[in-house]
């Protein structure tokens, strides 16, 4: 109604799921704004801040909409997010705050890594033959 349409979007649904999240709190930020024009007498502040929380609920409604649709996320897109989780987790930054438990984090994560591989050494050493002459 106001403006040019934009062509289709597709958006993964945990992509959706945070959109209609962000979506919801700015519902509750647009509604403050119309209730501090409305406070203020300011009719035209009050008229676009309205616009602007309808335009917004639309775009809502029509994610959580289609969302219903889809209904829960299936196992192997919760196994795909769990993955990105675990990949990104290992990339964040050290901090003051953080440091000594990132610190021992990696010093567990080593000590593991060295425990595999000294028990796959073994597993090797006792699984080789031995063919020695003169037996």
């Amino acid at each position: 109604m106001h403006g040019r349409y934009l062509p289709p979007l597709h958006l993964r649904e945990f992509d959706a799921v945070v959109l209609a999240e962000v979506l919801r709190d700015h519902l509750g930020r647009s509604k403050k704004e119309m209730n501090a024009a409305r406070d203020r007498a300011d009719r035209r502040g009050w008229a676009l801040a309205q616009e602007r929380w309808l335009a917004i609920h639309s775009i809502w409604t029509k994610v959580d909409g289609e969302l219903r649709l889809l209904g829960p996320m299936l196992p192997i897109g919760l196994e795909s997010l769990e993955g990105a989780i675990r990949v990104r987790a290992t990339r964040m930054p050290r901090s003051a705050a953080n440091a000594d438990t990132l610190r021992a984090e990696a010093v567990a994560r080593r000590e593991a890594e060295e425990a595999r591989k000294s028990r796959l050494q073994e597993e090797r050493e006792r699984c080789t033959r031995t063919d020695e002459p003169g037996e």
